[in-house]
């Protein structure tokens, strides 16, 4: 029985593989066992291979292969750095994939020394070039345009810049104020005063004597929350809002038009929970996903076109990683048009901000990736330009979503 790690590296291989070829996997699930184990041996401090002979041709193929370059192997995992790096060794392993899944020749083939031969052919003349030739972006958090740690599918095209979008700065004081209202109406019941700079509690029980002190220094503040002078008193407590955001630019949000609608929400977001120090990390996908550096993600939103296919089941499954390595009680949020086939479901509690052209004419895919989300989360669902219109109602609706 393989154990969790393994299962859960697994799944991710087969997530980042375009949709053609997880049909492929499907149908062949040896390819991905022995992508998996290419993993472990790039990733484990001392990987070994099992010596008795598998009555299996392309498992048996690839522990071939595997030991033929096994010197090999292990002097590319060292010169690139690739132990107990899961970045580098998931990126030689889902290359591997790729191309074991795209050879036809490879995966029908029934005699273990044929496999072996070829299998060697794809890691000598595919995985371990691409590996180097990737040194520069594939570093313990590789890097796309200078911006973050991707996952990339290789043949795919990265973020690319293109845009000069203007972000509306009424619609996001709106969109800050009406979120921080519903946090702080929903956190303990703190006392309203004028506007100023005050210490404010943050808590996501509703014992304030548990909360945050936090020190707001944004002067345009319109509502700020005094507490107790108890709570003012207090250290801080371990409860605390922290949201990991995976928000999609895939072309099918800008040949709809809500890219725009996209756009303005995050950046609304982005600012309420910095003014409210929180811990929030971002993840932009299209065919791939992109962890962006918390001081980029304004400039993304600004500059960065939307285009390239859409795998949402890929992006949460990321953020959900990522939300792991935070705490137990990260929110992970979708921010989509939902324009993508899902069966993913996240350990972590989730909600989602559905952003539709026309949400009384939503095709069949589309309603059934938001009737996923909706099982499983609060969910917002909003048609194109509502966040222009009613933008500090909106910021009330998605504060409500993540602290209820």
């Amino acid at each position: 029985m393989k154990d969790k790690e393994y299962v859960r590296v697994s799944k991710l291989l087969y997530y980042a593989l375009p949709r053609d070829l997880r049909r492929i996997v499907t149908e062949h699930e040896q390819m991905l066992t022995i992508a998996t184990d290419l993993f472990f041996i790039f990733y484990s401090v001392m990987p070994n291979l099992v010596e008795e002979e598998i009555p299996d041709s392309i498992i048996e193929g690839a522990r071939r292969a595997f030991k033929k370059l096994w010197d090999t192997i292990m002097q590319v995992k060292a010169e690139e750095g690739t132990t107990l790096n899961f970045r580098k060794s998931f990126l030689a392993a889902l290359k591997f994939l790729q191309e074991l899944a795209g050879k036809q020749y490879v995966y029908t083939t029934y005699q273990a020394l044929v496999n072996a031969n070829n299998i060697e052919y794809l890691l000598t003349t595919y995985v371990l070039p691409y590996l180097k030739q990737t040194e520069s972006n594939v570093n313990e958090a590789p890097r796309a345009e200078g911006h973050g740690s991707q996952v990339s599918k290789g043949d795919q095209s990265p973020f690319e810049y293109g845009m000069n979008y203007y972000i509306p700065r009424d619609t996001i004081n709106e969109f800050v104020r009406g979120f921080l209202d519903a946090i702080y109406s929903v956190e303990g019941g703190f006392g309203t005063v004028r506007r100023t700079s005050v210490i404010v509690g943050l808590t996501r029980s509703s014992d304030p004597t548990r909360a945050k002190l936090q020190e707001l220094v944004d002067e345009d503040m319109y509502y700020a929350k005094l507490g107790s002078g108890e709570l003012l008193a207090r250290e801080y407590g371990e409860l605390e809002l922290s949201v990991v955001t995976a928000i999609d630019y895939s072309s099918s949000t800008f040949t709809s038009m809500v890219t725009n609608d996209i756009r303005i929400m995050t950046y609304g977001l982005y600012e309420a929970l910095e003014i409210l120090r929180s811990r929030h990390e971002y993840l932009f996908f299209k065919d791939y996903p992109l962890l962006v550096e918390s001081g980029k993600v304004t400039e993304f939103l600004r500059y960065v076109k939307a285009d390239g296919g859409t795998s949402i089941d890929l992006a949460v499954y990321l953020a959900d990683r990522a939300a792991s390595s935070i705490s137990e009680d990260t929110v992970l949020l979708l921010i989509s048009d939902c324009e993508d086939t899902v069966t993913y479901t996240p350990t972590h509690k989730v909600a989602s901000i559905i952003v539709a052209s026309d949400v009384f004419n939503i095709d069949e895919m589309t309603r059934r990736c938001i009737t996923h989300y909706a099982t499983l989360g609060p969910q917002l669902l909003l048609k194109k330009n509502d966040i222009l219109k009613t933008p500090r109602q909106i910021g009330y609706q998605v504060g409500t979503m993540l602290v209820t």
